[in-house]
C-alpha cells in the first residue's frame, strides 16, 4: 500500500487510553478484526473470548516501572521521536514532553511509577496505573503456547491486533513484543513497546484479575433541552473539538439556516457523536455514538435520538466480534436503518476481508446483513439508500492497489447486483441518493488523499444511477478550496456539503445545478457533513 495513500474506515466505536496516558493519535494504516462478524437477525452483539485461557497466564502482574527503562526500550525499538512523551509521565510536574527541561536526558527528576497487567479467564486484558485506575481496557486470545494477540483502539479510528510472545516461570512473567511494521510513526507500535518492557520481569500479584473500573457508572446522553418545532428549519452537522488530555473527538449539533440556535445534540457522554442523519419525517436522528472512557464501553454504537435531544436509544453494539460500524441512513420507510461494518482477518497484520452494509430494522430490534463483499480487497463504505429502498450507493477503495483509489458503486439489495458507476481515477466518495434519483458525490476524500500527495481538485459532481449524465457541479482548483461530505436538501433542489480553506471547515450549499454557491448559515458555521432537516 502506498503510504501516502490512507486507507480509511469507519469510526470504531470504543476508544481506550493506553498504559497511563493520553492517545496520540495513529497514523491510518489497516484495521483488522479477531473474527467474523455475528450472523443475521441478531440484536446488539456482546463481546465473545476464548472458552478459557491458559492458567499460568491468567492473573494480575505488576512492576515497579522506571523512566530509564521505558527510554532504552523505545530508542532500542527506533522510536525515538516518542521518548520524551513517555518520559515525561515519570517527571513530576511534567504532562507532555514539552515539559522535560533537557530532552538529552530526560529521566532527570524522574520517580518509579507502579503498573500493572491483567488477564482473566473469559479473555479481558486491561492496565492500572500507579494509582489503581484502569488505563487499558481490550481482550486477548492465545495463539499458542508462547504467543498472544490483544485486541484494542488506542483511540484511534479502528481495532489493532498487537502480538506478544511470553514465558513465564513460576510467579514471574516476561513479554517480548511482536512490533508492528508500521513503526515507528504508529501508536499501535510504540504502544506494544511499552506494555512489554521487554526483557524485564513482572511478578504475579493476584492469581485472578477482574475489570473494576473507578469513578460514577456511565452517564446515558440526557436531553440538550432544545425547543424544535415541527415544521422549523434546523441542520444538523459535526464538529471536532479537543479533551483535556489532547485527544480529538466529534460532536454533533443543530443550527438554524439564519445561524442562530446553535446546541449541542446530545450531552453528558463523553466521546464523540458522529454521521447524524435525519428520519425521513424529520422527528429524529440516528448517529454512532464512540466513546473515550471504558466505562461507557457499553453505550457505544448506534442511537437514535429525538430532534429535541431527547429520548436518546442505544439500538445496536460494537463489541466483539464486531470489529467497526459506521456511516448510518435510514431507510425511506423510517422504519430501518442502514449502516457499514467491517471484519474478518487471516491475521493480526492484515486488513479486513468481510465488508458489508447492514441494515436494523426498528418494529423488531433486529439487525443482520443485506450486502457483503470479501475476499476481493475492496472496502465497502459510505452506505446510502436509494429513495425506493431497493438500491444502496457506496464508495469502494482497492487498498492493495499502491494509488488506493476509490469509486462510487451501486447494488440491488435483492440479490446483490453490483455496478460501478464512477472510474478509478476520479478518486470517488461520499455518495448520496436524491428522491428525484440523483446521485452526488465528490472527489478525492480529504481523510483519504492529502492534498500534498493527491494534488487534484476536491469537487462535486452528479451522476445517474446507471452511470451516465456525470457532471462536475464546483470548479475547485487542486490547492485551492476542497469541498466534500455532500448531502441532498431533502427537496432535491441543493446540496449541502463542507468546504475546506485551509485547515478551516464551513458548512456550505450549492443548487443541484451547480450555481448559488453560499455559506449554509447567514453567519458561516464552522463545521462539516451538515444536513438540512426534512420539514412538512
Amino acid at each position: 500500500m502506498n503510504s501516502n495513500a490512507r486507507f480509511y474506515l469507519p469510526v470504531l466505536v470504543l476508544v481506550a487510553m493506553a498504559c497511563g496516558q493520553a492517545s496520540p493519535q495513529p497514523t491510518a494504516t489497516p484495521p483488522t478484526a479477531a473474527s467474523p462478524v455475528p450472523t443475521a437477525a441478531t440484536t446488539s452483539p456482546s463481546a465473545t473470548t476464548s472458552a478459557s485461557q491458559p492458567d499460568e497466564l491468567i492473573g494480575e502482574w505488576e512492576r515497579d516501572q522506571r523512566c530509564e527503562e521505558i527510554v532504552a526500550a523505545l530508542r532500542g525499538a527506533g522510536m525515538e521521536a516518542w521518548v520524551l512523551e513517555y518520559a515525561a509521565a515519570f517527571v513530576p510536574g511534567a504532562s507532555s514532553g514539552e515539559d522535560i527541561e533537557n530532552p538529552d536526558s530526560p529521566c532527570d527528576g524522574s520517580i518509579p511509577l507502579r503498573h500493572s497487567h491483567f488477564f482473566t479467564a473469559d479473555g479481558q486484558f486491561g492496565s492500572r496505573d500507579e494509582n489503581g485506575d484502569q488505563v487499558d481496557i481490550g481482550t486477548y486470545r492465545i495463539v499458542d503456547d508462547e504467543t498472544f494477540v490483544i485486541s484494542n483502539d488506542f483511540g484511534s479510528a479502528t481495532l489493532h491486533h498487537v502480538s506478544f510472545r511470553y514465558q513465564v516461570e513460576g510467579e514471574t512473567i516476561m513479554f517480548e513484543p511482536v512490533i508492528p511494521d508500521c513503526r515507528p510513526d504508529c501508536f499501535e507500535a510504540v504502544w506494544s513497546v511499552t506494555v512489554a518492557y521487554e526483557g524485564l520481569p513482572w511478578t504475579r500479584v493476584a492469581p485472578n484479575a477482574s475489570p473494576m473500573p473507578s469513578g460514577p457508572p456511565p452517564a446515558s446522553p440526557t436531553s440538550t433541552g432544545l425547543e424544535v418545532g415541527d415544521a422549523e428549519e434546523w441542520i444538523v452537522f459535526g464538529r471536532q473539538s479537543t479533551e483535556p488530555d489532547g485527544r480529538s473527538t466529534g460532536s454533533q449539533y443543530l443550527v438554524q439556516p439564519d445561524g442562530t440556535g446553535e446546541q449541542r445534540l446530545v450531552n453528558e457522554v463523553i466521546g464523540s457523536e458522529l454521521r447524524a442523519t435525519w428520519s425521513p419525517d424529520g422527528q429524529r436522528l440516528a448517529y454512532i455514538q464512540a466513546t473515550l472512557d471504558d466505562r461507557d464501553r457499553g453505550l457505544a454504537g448506534l442511537w437514535i435520538i429525538d430532534a429535541d435531544g431527547s429520548d436518546a436509544q442505544h439500538l445496536f453494539g460494537c463489541e466483539l466480534p464486531c470489529n467497526t460500524i459506521d456511516y448510518v441512513d435510514w431507510g425511506p420507510d423510517g422504519n430501518s436503518i442502514f449502516f457499514g461494518m467491517h471484519s474478518d482477518v487471516p491475521d493480526p497484520d492484515s486488513p479486513p476481508s468481510t465488508f458489508e452494509i447492514w441494515r436494523y430494522d426498528l418494529p423488531t430490534g433486529t439487525a443482520g446483513p443485506v450486502l457483503t463483499r470479501t475476499g476481493d480487497d475492496m472496502t465497502v463504505e459510505q452506505p446510502r439508500v436509494s429513495p425506493d429502498g431497493t438500491q444502496v450507493v457506496y464508495m469502494r477503495q482497492r487498498f492493495t492497489d499502491p494509488a488506493a483509489p476509490s469509486a462510487i458503486f451501486v447494488a440491488d439489495l435483492e440479490g446483490g447486483r453490483e455496478r460501478q458507476l464512477t472510474d478509478w481515477d476520479l478518486y470517488a466518495a461520499h455518495p448520496d441518493w436524491s428522491f428525484n434519483d440523483v446521485i452526488v458525490f465528490n472527489s478525492y476524500d480529504v481523510r483519504l488523499y492529502t492534498p500534498e500527495d493527491f494534488p487534484g481538485a476536491r469537487d462535486l459532481f452528479t451522476i445517474a444511477p446507471d452511470g451516465t449524465n456525470l457532471v462536475r457541479l464546483t470548479q475547485n482548483e487542486p490547492g485551492g478550496l476542497l469541498s466534500g461530505q455532500p448531502r441532498w436538501a431533502p427537496d432535491g433542489t441543493g446540496i449541502t456539503y463542507t468546504e475546506w480553506v485551509g485547515d478551516v471547515s464551513h458548512l456550505a450549499y450549492i443548487s443541484a445545478d451547480g450555481t448559488g454557491q453560499r455559506p449554509l448559515t447567514a453567519t458561516g458555521t464552522e463545521g462539516g457533513e451538515p444536513e438540512l432537516r426534512p420539514v412538512p
